[in-house]
């Protein structure tokens, strides 16, 4: 039981290292994404961040999108579900040079 929880520490810090973090999903993939209006920003440099589905308490729920204020001289990389094996993995969005 130690070596395997030693591989998921070790495979965790790796992903933490490579900045590619994924969060443990079903064995089934999200809903299609909802359709969202786009507010009006709030104020100039404002970037619009879409919703997107999140695995909570054995369900996938709606995070809807935000404003954020953007990066200068970065571009947003959205956050998708991916299929690893058998299970559905969360990979946050980023900011990318």
């Amino acid at each position: 039981m130690k070596s395997a929880t030693i591989v998921l520490v070790a495979g965790f810090l790796v992903g933490l290292a490579a900045g590619c973090v994924a969060t443990p999903g079903p064995a089934f993939g999200p809903p299609p994404p909802r359709v969202e209006v786009v507010p009006v920003p709030p104020g100039a440099g404002h970037f619009w961040i879409a919703g997107h589905w999140a695995w909570r308490g054995g369900e996938y729920v709606w995070l809807p999108g935000r404003h954020v204020i953007a990066r200068a001289g970065r571009v947003w990389v959205p956050g998708r579900w991916e299929r690893r094996g058998r299970v559905w993995v969360w990979r946050e969005g980023r900011w990318r040079r």
